[in-house]
């Protein structure tokens, strides 16, 4: 196997990574997501299998996000007028980040809560922690609003 050969197998890759971070909004906004997860992740001390559904729905989440981007160029490329079916294909593959996005969301409240409730007393102090969370609405609003759907 030639090293030299494999290594520059990875070009269209890295490429496609610097492409897609420089050029797409929604990938900075998972990207300062993903660090926030892994800030709070470090903060609060997380355990090993955590940090592994952390990273598998990170993961996902990017992966996803890329395919819909090439979906997307892919569509422009071969429709570049107005075509109800390409509109179509777009809006699946976009569906298809949201629903990953809200189940990592989902995977981030399950991993999360139990170190919240921890943190903050949840069973003696409930009042507390819904203070806590008083963001949620907010946050959600805005995940609404990335996605066309607010």
């Amino acid at each position: 196997m030639n090293i030299k050969k494999a290594m520059l197998s990875f070009k269209p890759a890295m490429n496609g990574l610097k492409t897609g971070f420089m050029t797409e909004n929604n990938l900075k906004i998972h990207l300062v997501a993903a660090i926030a997860v892994i800030l709070a992740g470090y903060f609060f001390k997380i355990m090993r299998n955590d940090w592994l559904w952390l990273v598998a729905a990170m993961g996902l989440v990017f992966t996803t996000e890329f395919l819909n981007t090439a979906v997307e160029k892919l569509t422009d490329l071969v429709s570049p007028d107005y075509n109800e079916l390409a509109g179509r294909v777009k809006d699946i593959a976009a569906a298809a980040v949201v629903i990953i996005c809200l189940t990592a969301a989902l995977i981030g409240l399950i991993v999360f809560f139990p170190y919240l409730a921890q943190y903050s007393n949840l069973f003696k102090e409930p009042v507390q922690y819904m203070q806590n969370l008083r963001c949620l609405p907010a946050l959600l609003h805005q995940l609404a609003v990335c996605y066309g759907l607010s």
